[in-house]
């Protein structure tokens, strides 16, 4: 069981960071000269490009990242999957007994609240590492910095990706379900309708997980460029809507990364991309 939850979980953590990889290229290198910007409009783009680039960088660099994550997550679910477990069978043997099952309702409930938490920190410890390059303990300490910092912004970040994922999965199959009962008519419809409502939920689910995933991206990124770089990568209606002022003038210019020196390079913080960039052309070993 624990090897299918790690199994689970692992691939939900390259699902995430294949897309957190691809928003943070396009955020940082869409502009630049560096030959770093994989997306539409890069040289030799291809269609599927950017994911396949991400995977590349993920095998390469992140794997053991994204195992540790995804094996933390696991170790804090298995003790609600026993508790439940053991739920069970007390219900089986011994009957209803009310104050059992309230301390087993709360210890479930606490323990849920706990997996919730590691979750989201660990979902923005990918993040973090797809945008900074850090490994898993300093990404999740700096997700716990930026949650912190920007409690506001997060809690508004949750709401909007929380109520898009709610209203897309109850709308678009409810829709797809009326639009089936007037295509299929016959005995057959309400067969052909759960079967349509099954399929949209899931396909849905998926396509606002991977919205749920870019606008997450696309806050760390924000704002870790307004911190670093005085908002030089944003575009124009991402800097009107949260209402930044223009970049400064004097801010170091990303494009020109590779002839940067290597404590400059280090001080302002570049993308791991970009440090690799600089450190590569300083003949320098990379920091682990």
């Amino acid at each position: 069981v624990f090897g299918y939850l790690w199994l689970y979980f692992f691939h939900m953590a390259v699902f995430t960071a294949v897309i957190a990889n691809c928003v943070s290229n396009w955020y940082f290198h869409r502009s630049d000269d560096t030959g770093e910007y994989t997306g539409a409009g890069s040289e030799g783009y291809f269609f599927g490009k950017p994911v396949l680039m991400a995977l590349l960088s993920i095998a390469r660099y992140d794997l053991g990242t994204l195992a540790y994550g995804s094996f933390l997550i696991a170790l804090c679910t298995m003790p609600r999957l026993i508790l439940e477990y053991v739920d069970q069978e007390l219900k089986a043997s011994a009957g209803d007994n009310p104050i059992v099952e309230k301390v087993i309702k709360c210890f479930k409930c606490c323990l849920w609240c706990f997996e919730e938490c590691i979750k989201s920190i660990t979902e923005y410890a990918y993040i973090n590492n797809a945008v900074t390059g850090k490994p898993f303990c300093r990404a999740a300490k700096a997700s716990f910095t930026l949650v912190a910092k920007y409690p506001l912004q997060v809690a508004l970040n949750t709401l909007v990706t929380g109520l898009l994922s709610v209203l897309s999965c109850v709308m678009v199959p409810l829709m797809m379900v009326v639009i089936s009962s007037l295509i299929i008519s016959g005995k057959g419809w309400l067969t052909s309708a759960v079967f349509v409502l099954v399929l949209a939920y899931v396909v849905t689910r998926i396509t606002t997980g991977v919205y749920e995933v870019t606008l997450t991206t696309l806050f760390v990124c924000a704002m870790r460029d307004f911190e670093h770089f005085d908002g030089m990568c944003a575009p124009d209606s991402l800097r009107e809507a949260m209402g930044l002022s223009k970049p400064n003038e004097e801010a170091p210019k990303r494009s020109s990364v590779a002839s940067m020196p290597v404590a400059e390079a280090r001080a302002v913080e570049l993308t791991p991309s970009q440090m690799r960039h600089s450190l590569i052309a300083a003949n320098v070993p990379e920091e682990q």
